[in-house]
């Protein structure tokens, strides 16, 4: 609520634990900064989200009718914190973790689309289905432009029926005219794997810090410290790398097999890069 007040930049964590009616070091006993804080009410939002659409996936009704049902869930829970999430649009909130989220969104409704429209028109429709989902979107944002001026003015219920009749339309005409697609398949997977690759990359990184810290920290010669921070230092470049070299991951991750303070981290690494 302070938030979508406030906003994001102008309220201070003060007035957090003030509004919370805990201590300033209550919060950030669970979150280094209002950053992280935004982070993780986001991404409470989001798996609540994620978690009502599956469930209305999962209901005994018609593709149509699923299709329907999924998006009157989206603009329910949408305009239920209609004020916090304006504020994050307003204030430009998008830094890479938050990004990452909306794209968790999105990875799940592509996915229930696609399975919901190929149960409606058979195989047929795939070639369609990227450009679907991307003016599904763009019809949503659309109307969503004009709630925004008076939420009231369109019902939940009928503008989730409305659209979900026109993406029909639409796919029914570019199937009609074998309309030649610009987007594929394999293209909305490259835009999920390359965030899914950054995600990978920031929580390697992480590890990578804490590794240096317990180093630092151990009581070891000079020459062992160093060549375990060189180890870590020539980690640190090969993830950078497009096509990383495991085999020299897993000799270099040898190197710390005896470190007991150090075995978590690298088991950590080696599920990551599935050794």
């Amino acid at each position: 609520v302070l938030f979508s007040e406030k906003g994001f930049h102008a309220a201070s964590m003060q007035e957090i634990a003030d509004a919370s009616n805990v201590s300033k070091g209550t919060i950030y006993t669970y979150f280094s900064s209002k950053d992280d804080l935004l982070y993780s009410i986001i991404r409470y939002y989001i798996e609540h989200v994620v978690t009502k659409m599956g469930e209305a996936f999962e209901e005994d009704l018609t593709p149509k009718e699923k299709f329907s049902k999924l998006l009157r869930v989206l603009l329910n829970e949408r305009y239920q914190y209609n004020e916090f999430f304006s504020m994050i649009h307003q204030e430009q909130i998008f830094s890479k973790k938050v990004k990452q989220i909306f794209i968790h969104l999105h990875e799940h409704s592509f996915n229930w689309l696609k399975l919901l429209l190929l149960e409606e028109f058979g195989e047929k429709v795939r070639p369609y289905i990227p450009e679907g989902y991307i003016l599904f979107l763009s019809i949503l944002r659309g109307y969503l432009r004009v709630k925004a001026y008076d939420e009231k003015i369109i019902n939940n219920d009928q503008l989730a029926i409305h659209i979900t009749e026109r993406v029909y339309d639409l796919l029914h005409a570019m199937i009609d005219q074998q309309v030649s697609p610009i987007l594929t398949e394999q293209f909305m997977h490259e835009i999920h794997d390359s965030f899914e690759n950054t995600r990978n990359n920031d929580s390697l990184e992480k590890i990578l810090k804490e590794m240096t810290l317990i180093v630092q920290s151990l009581s070891l010669s000079i020459r062992e410290t160093k060549e375990l921070l060189s180890s870590i230092d020539f980690l640190y470049a090969e993830f950078k790398k497009k096509d990383p070299q495991i085999f020299l991951i897993k000799g270099v991750l040898a190197n710390f097999s005896q470190i007991k303070e150090i075995a978590p981290y690298r088991i950590q690494i080696e599920k990551f890069l599935g050794l």
